[in-house]
C-alpha cells in the first residue's frame, strides 16, 4: 500500500531531524477497535484503508497544554488527533455545532479552530480526499480540498521537509513561503490551491 511507504519514508526523516513531535506519538489503534467506537458513538462512517493504516502508525500524538503548538506540529495544521479525540471533536462538530458534512472525518488540528479532514464517504467526488476547515483562512464555514489523498499528504509533507520549505527551529516547526508552491505541484486536484 503507497500510504504505508509514505508513512515509513516521512517517519525516518522525522527521526532524523529529531522532531519532537515523533516522540509523542501514541503506539497504534487497530480497525477492530475503531470500528466499535464508531458504532459506539453512533457514527454513520466506514473507515477505509488509508484511515486504517494511519492509526496503525500512531494512535494520534499525546497533545500537553505545557508544550508549544509548533512542538507538536507535524506539518502546517498537523496535530495528529488520536482517534479518540477525533470521534469527540466530529461529535461536536457535526452532530452538535452541524459545522462539518458527515461524510469528513478530522485527522489532524491546528491547535487554533482549523482542522484537516478526510472524506469518507465511497459515493463522493471528493472520496479519500483531505479537507482544510479554517473559517479564518477561508473566509467561512465551508471546508476546501487541500491534499489529494492521505497519502499526498506525506509525500508532499516530506518534499517540503527535505526541500527545506518544512524545518525545525528551535524546537519548533517552521513553513517557509515556498511550501505553497510544492503543496500545489503535489495535488493539482485539490481546490484550495486553485485560488
Amino acid at each position: 500500500m503507497a500510504l504505508m511507504g509514505s508513512l515509513h519514508n516521512f517517519h525516518e526523516f522525522l527521526l532524523s531531524i529529531d522532531h519532537p513531535a515523533i516522540a509523542m506519538l501514541n503506539g497504534e489503534m487497530d480497525q477492530q477497535n475503531m470500528d466499535v467506537l464508531f458504532l459506539s458513538k453512533d457514527i454513520d462512517l466506514k473507515g477505509n484503508d488509508d484511515l486504517y493504516t494511519l492509526y496503525g502508525w500512531g494512535n494520534g500524538i499525546q497533545m500537553s497544554r505545557e508544550m508549544a503548538l509548533g512542538q507538536m506540529w507535524f506539518f502546517e495544521q498537523g496535530i495528529f488527533l488520536s482517534f479518540e479525540m477525533a470521534v469527540e471533536t466530529y461529535q461536536i462538530f457535526v452532530h452538535q455545532e452541524e459545522l462539518w458534512n458527515k461524510k469528513l472525518f478530522p485527522l489532524f488540528t491546528s491547535g487554533g479552530g482549523d482542522f484537516l479532514l478526510i472524506d469518507l464517504e465511497p459515493t463522493s467526488p471528493t472520496y479519500n480526499m483531505i479537507h482544510l476547515y479554517a473559517p479564518t483562512v477561508l473566509l467561512g464555514f465551508e471546508s476546501k480540498t487541500i491534499y489529494d489523498s492521505l497519502d499526498h499528504l506525506f509525500i508532499t509533507a516530506l518534499a517540503c521537509y527535505e526541500q527545506g520549505e518544512y524545518c525545525i527551529k528551535d524546537g519548533l516547526f517552521h513553513a517557509n513561503e515556498g511550501a505553497s508552491l510544492i503543496c500545489a505541484k503535489l495535488n493539482p486536484l485539490s481546490e484550495f490551491w486553485k485560488d
